[in-house]
């Protein structure tokens, strides 16, 4: 006995999926960038505090998540570890091929 299958609106099922898939790849990496400022942020009041008071007002810094990471801070490792994991799920989540 066999079954009728509606191939359009599989196909619509899967173009939203994938749609899914995009969305949640943006929210995460809006979520590594904000995790990336709250390291910054974090490392530039404590370990770096006496470092950013003398620089001048408007002065720019390019931070790298080396950087943080030999900061010394645990907490701000453990941020940017999670950046990291972020970022390795965003490469493991692919859109559907049906």
């Amino acid at each position: 006995m066999g079954k009728i299958y509606d191939l359009g609106k599989m196909r619509e099922r899967s173009a939203e999926y994938n749609i899914l898939i995009e969305d949640t790849k943006e929210a995460l990496k809006e979520m590594g960038d904000e995790l990336f400022d709250m390291a910054v942020n974090l490392a530039l009041e404590m370990v770096w505090k006496e470092w950013s008071d003398e620089q001048a007002a408007g002065t720019e810094i390019v931070f790298t998540e080396n950087m943080l990471l030999e900061c010394g801070d645990n907490n701000v490792a453990t941020l940017v570890n999670l950046i990291e994991t972020i970022e390795q799920t965003i490469k493991m989540l692919k859109p559907s091929q049906h």
